[in-house]
């Protein structure tokens, strides 16, 4: 019993001799070591934000949610073949005559989008041409609207000018919010569009000019239930023209 106090005995100095020199170096350090030194955060300059602040954005003002634009068009075009019977416009083509200087159209546009901050809206867009030339101007009217029912191809009737877009908007604050857009609008369908720097090509193409209204005159409702999805629908009058003509409403819609 004596025997086996004494090995119990001499197995603790020997762990508590070989665990001390490992508790010392957890006490005292290396006086010759080097002691690291905290680094002093960045000084930052008065009116300075500093680097872990986040600059909260200004909100737009009333002007600057609105939306300018401006272009002035003209050319001239060279038929490499032959033209149409009268011998004026290319063949399948509606905005380009054959070999010859055309003043194309004149537009200024302003838009302003509803917004949280400014749930109203509006667009006005006009566009002109040189009076007594056939111009891109002539060709995009809403019947009803500086043109005649009766006037057709040469539009020598109607009106240099035109009032192209002229709606209102307004966001209800309903979910995401409910866009309501009345009045005059380019239409939703289509890839070209009436303005030619906002195509892809200058000569737009047959069905451009044959298969797709350029405006409607009505109403349209927009939401967007998710941020990758959006719809749009409404009753219009018809195509191209400002009044209804048939006694029965149109419906057009985009998703």
């Amino acid at each position: 019993m004596t025997r086996w106090l004494g090995v119990t005995f001499i197995a603790v100095i020997v762990g508590v001799a070989f665990s001390a020199p490992a508790y010392a170096q957890s006490l005292f350090q290396n006086p010759l070591a080097p002691v690291p030194i905290a680094q002093a955060p960045p000084e930052t300059k008065p009116g300075e934000a500093k680097p872990d602040e986040k600059k909260e954005e200004k909100p737009k003002t009333l002007w600057e949610e609105h939306t300018l634009f401006a272009y002035v068009e003209s050319s001239w075009v060279w038929n490499m073949g032959r033209a149409g019977q009268d011998h004026i416009n290319n063949e399948l083509r509606v905005f380009d005559n054959e070999d010859r200087w055309t003043f194309n159209m004149a537009e200024f546009s302003i838009k302003k989008d509803p917004s949280e901050r400014y749930p109203f809206g509006y667009g006005l867009v006009l566009t002109a041409g040189i009076p007594g030339t056939t111009n891109d101007s002539q060709k995009v009217h809403a019947l009803g609207i500086f043109r005649g029912d009766s006037d057709a191809y040469p539009f020598r009737n109607t009106a240099n000018f035109d009032l192209e877009e002229a709606y209102g908007s307004y966001q209800i604050p309903i979910g995401e919010g409910l866009t309501i857009k009345a009045g005059k609008f380019v239409t939703l369908l289509g890839y070209e569009t009436i303005e030619s720097p906002n195509n892809l090509n200058f000569s737009r193409s047959f069905m451009f000019g044959f298969s797709i209204p350029f405006t409607h005159v009505g109403a349209l409702l927009s939401y967007s239930p998710f941020p990758w999805l959006s719809l749009t629908a409404g009753p219009v009058v018809g195509w191209d023209v400002a009044r209804d003509n048939n006694s029965r409403m149109s419906v057009m819609g985009q998703v």
